[in-house]
């Protein structure tokens, strides 16, 4: 399709340029100097643009002087008309590279989608409910607090890394993360998409990863009981590393598609 698209802008392009060359040599005709009256018609002879015009089109500029004016006139309709299609042209260009790859089930999430996110949230919330559980002191509260404040601060500069490093190396093969990594660098292609994604569907490639870490955290902390600040602060920074891509889905959307809370966060600069 866009093969075909470019052919025929090129053939446009091509068609303009030849009416505006014959339109420029005619003027050129019209004027009174003789030496250059000739030049200028040797040169329209001779130039690729007046050999591959339109014959019709040649036949007109080539006629008498008493109908170079006539002949004048039509060329100047015919780049006229070529000129008012142009904005139709751009206008299709536009729209074709606003084209929407991904089908409606491409960006809808599904079971599978719903299953991933779900259990790494509960994972998380079940280590972070361990942590505050664990609190018995004013001291052990101030500590998760300033856990939870430390995480946020982290997610956010680590996301921020992570995000360069995966659109500037690595590939779709890349052991691990390749599926994330591809759609990272996928976004830059198609920037408009991760604002039609469904959430779990956006979700579930960074949740995923999370969840033998999330799984194994928990029973380590389960048997070993980890100090809550530890529980408050890994699951706090693995879930807003997670939510980072939805983070990102918000910040291209337009206010007026956001959720109140969420265009309430936004105006305070909390994310």
């Amino acid at each position: 399709m866009r093969s075909c698209f470019a052919g025929r802008t090129a053939v446009q392009h091509t068609h303009n340029f030849h009416r505006r060359a014959i339109v420029q040599a005619t003027l050129a005709e019209l004027k009174p100097s003789k030496s250059t009256h000739s030049r200028r018609r040797a040169t329209l002879t001779a130039s690729p643009a007046a050999v591959s015009a339109p014959e019709s089109v040649r036949e007109e500029t080539a006629s008498s002087s008493a109908s170079k004016e006539a002949a004048f006139a039509l060329l100047e309709r015919a780049v006229s008309v070529s000129d008012a299609e142009q904005p139709s042209t751009a206008s299709t260009a536009s729209s074709s590279k606003r084209e929407t790859l991904e089908s409606p089930e491409q960006l809808a999430s599904t079971p599978e989608h719903r299953t991933l996110v779900g259990s790494a949230i509960l994972l998380l919330a079940a280590t972070g409910a361990q942590g505050v559980l664990g609190i018995h002191s004013p001291h052990e509260a101030a500590a998760a607090f300033a856990a939870v404040i430390a995480a946020y601060v982290l997610a956010d500069f680590g996301t921020g890394v992570y995000h360069w490093s995966v659109d500037n190396y690595g590939s779709g093969a890349t052991p691990i993360v390749g599926d994330q990594i591809a759609a990272f660098q996928g976004h830059h292609q198609r920037p408009w998409t991760i604002t039609q994604r469904q959430f779990a569907n956006n979700l579930h490639k960074v949740f995923k990863p999370s969840i033998p870490f999330s799984l194994a955290w928990l029973a380590a902390s389960s048997a070993l009981h980890f100090a809550p600040v530890a529980n408050c602060f890994i699951s706090t920074f693995v879930f807003l590393v997670c939510m980072s891509q939805q983070f990102h889905a918000w910040g291209h959307m337009k206010k007026s598609e956001l959720p109140a809370a969420v265009l309430s966060l936004q105006v305070c600069s909390c994310y």
